[in-house]
């Protein structure tokens, strides 16, 4: 008790405690041995409750792992290009965009970089296959945006399961699950444009 005694007063904290009564304690009140006692009670509690979080969740995660390698559909924040059948319970490849899709990772392939696939794509009034949202109500083309679809392996049809627990950033949790959605790049074509990339670097 005396080191967490020692902090708050050195750097004048101020406790507080809502449950299960309001609670108060800081320097003029942190060395009354009961109040240390029920600051302890109180961080075990917290402490606890956190565990019993962390422990649904992981259960809930696990059960959504599982229902994914039974070929059940989870995920509802769907790929652009991406159409879910509610009626089948299937996933659809929106044939235009699927479309537009193959024409960005040919030019790849053929050497274009995201610059002058950038203009092909304009010149051609090809229209954006970005979903409008409240930001962008109106999507175009960008730069950054082929250059992830280049990147994004769910056009292979993989889908890599992620967490994220409080405000932290989210991280891959398991292997990679294949033929999640339906393929819309077929891998030579792919890895030819990633290829392409390479040389382009360099």
């Amino acid at each position: 008790g005396s080191i967490l005694s020692e902090f708050v007063e050195k750097h004048g904290l101020k406790l507080v405690f809502l449950q299960p009564s309001e609670q108060i304690i800081d320097a003029s009140n942190i060395r009354d041995t009961n109040n240390v006692m029920s600051l302890v009670m109180q961080l075990q509690l917290a402490y606890d409750e956190s565990e019993k979080k962390s422990e649904r969740l992981a259960e809930v995660w696990n059960k959504k792992k599982k229902d994914i390698k039974d070929g059940r559909i989870l995920t509802r924040h769907l790929p652009a290009w991406i159409i879910l059948d509610e009626e089948n319970d299937k996933l659809l490849v929106d044939k235009a965009k699927g479309k537009s899709l193959n024409t960005i990772f040919k030019l790849s392939a053929d050497g274009l970089g995201c610059q002058k696939i950038l203009n092909y794509l304009q010149e051609n009034k090809i229209p954006a296959i970005a979903r409008p949202n409240k930001r962008t109500p109106d999507p175009t083309w960008t730069i950054n945006y082929i250059s992830a679809l280049l990147n994004d392996r769910r056009l292979l049809g993989e889908m890599q399961p992620k967490t994220q627990r409080g405000n932290n950033r989210r991280k891959t949790d398991g292997a990679v699950v294949r033929d999640y959605f339906p393929k819309v790049i077929d891998e030579d074509l792919f890895n030819k444009s990633s290829q392409q990339k390479k040389y382009r670097k360099t």
